[in-house]
């Protein structure tokens, strides 16, 4: 039986760091868009983890990546034009 805490550890890898940095460093803004929430999807695992794990300096660490992975995920939106 596979544990919660390993498979939000394998998540955040994957998504936080394998999926997110080649994204993120994309020209495009469309790809950096789906990299930010690759990034959030990442460090809402990690937190899973450092909360589990009590590691409450990483909690913050990541709530403020997590932030940050919503701010970027903001300014790279498609707005639509006003008419």
């Amino acid at each position: 039986m596979v544990d919660t805490v390993l498979l939000a550890q394998a998540t955040s890898l994957v998504f936080g760091t394998i999926l997110a940095a080649p994204l993120l460093a994309s020209v495009s803004t469309k790809t950096r868009h789906w990299g930010f929430m690759a990034m959030m999807f990442g460090t809402l695992s990690a937190l899973v983890v450092h909360v589990a794990l009590s590691l409450w300096l990483f909690a913050g660490a990541s709530v403020f990546w997590f932030i940050m992975s919503v701010r970027g995920w903001l300014n790279t939106r498609e707005i639509p034009p006003v008419s």
